[in-house]
């Protein structure tokens, strides 16, 4: 979903990012919790701030 939020071959990063940020804000603002696996540590870096919990190849968790 990060890679092609328009699902159609897109790869528009950044329209993803922001797509994705105000997901988890609103999801932020009703106060519950978000977990995810990151399967990159590029995208992670954009996003960390607005997960509770998160796994990193979902192997290691931070």
């Amino acid at each position: 979903m990060i890679s092609d939020s328009l699902l159609y071959s897109s790869y528009q990063v950044h329209l993803s990012v922001e797509i994705s940020s105000k997901v988890l804000l609103d999801v932020n603002r009703l106060d519950l919790p978000i977990s995810t696996a990151f399967l990159d540590i590029i995208m992670g870096q954009y996003l960390t701030d607005l997960i509770s919990e998160r796994a990193i190849r979902a192997s290691t968790y931070d």
